[in-house]
């Protein structure tokens, strides 16, 4: 994924944000069939939805703006996961019994 990939996803969620917003305007309204706790319910479901496609805009943005100010790191890959240390040798370290063999 390039910078330019997460740019554009940053303003999808916006676009989506937007949308869901004219949502909760217009459910406010309560100019519909919905029954009040009906409508409470909806509103809240909205409301949580909102709110984290703003932290995911937001976490996204971030991401770009520290790409941006670092160049360097726009091409460092994640560590892969075999090539971890690990402090033990095996799932029978866990175990606090010796009955199991090592």
């Amino acid at each position: 994924m390039t910078l330019s990939d997460l740019r554009a996803r940053v303003r999808r969620l916006e676009a989506l944000g937007l949308s869901v917003s004219r949502e909760l305007t217009a459910v406010r309204r309560a100019d519909d069939p919905m029954l009040y706790l009906e409508r409470r319910a909806y509103l809240k479901g909205l409301t949580r939805f909102l709110g984290g496609l703003e932290d995911a805009r937001v976490a996204l943005a971030l991401a770009c703006q520290r790409i941006d100010e670092r160049p360097d790191e726009r091409n460092r890959q994640a560590p892969r996961p075999g090539k971890r240390k690990r402090s033990i040798t095996g799932w029978a370290d866990l175990l606090p019994s010796a009955d199991f063999p090592r």
